[in-house]
């Protein structure tokens, strides 16, 4: 399976640390800076996605690593590949409200 950890750009360097001790078993991950994303949207058709100029097929599945804010590159990219079908680890509404103290706190109360 492949597999995306998308970040802001952030994180890229801690993360390729730990890749580099994990037995992958087979799985390819691989971390995509959401800013070196770009990607068409037709009507009727799959979206095309390029990283860095390259096409490359949507992964399996994804994390969401970091954000660039509420509407940034991350949550469209994280969006896109959710319509194309690949599975998203953390969801976006949950990753939104652990960036806010206050959302947390107000779900939390709800529960």
């Amino acid at each position: 399976m492949k597999g995306w950890f998308l970040t802001s750009g952030k994180f890229e360097n801690s993360i390729g640390r730990l890749l580099k001790n994990v037995d992958l078993k087979g799985h390819t991950l691989e971390i995509i800076d959401c800013e070196k994303i770009s990607y068409g949207i037709e009507n009727g058709l799959p979206a095309k996605l390029w990283n860095n100029g390259a096409m490359v097929t949507p992964p399996d599945f994804f994390y969401i690593v970091d954000s660039d804010g509420e509407n940034g590159a991350v949550f469209s990219l994280a969006r896109q590949l959710e319509e194309l079908g690949s599975f998203n680890y953390n969801s976006i509404e949950g990753k939104k409200a652990a960036m806010s103290k206050i959302t947390t706190y107000q779900i939390l109360a709800k529960a």
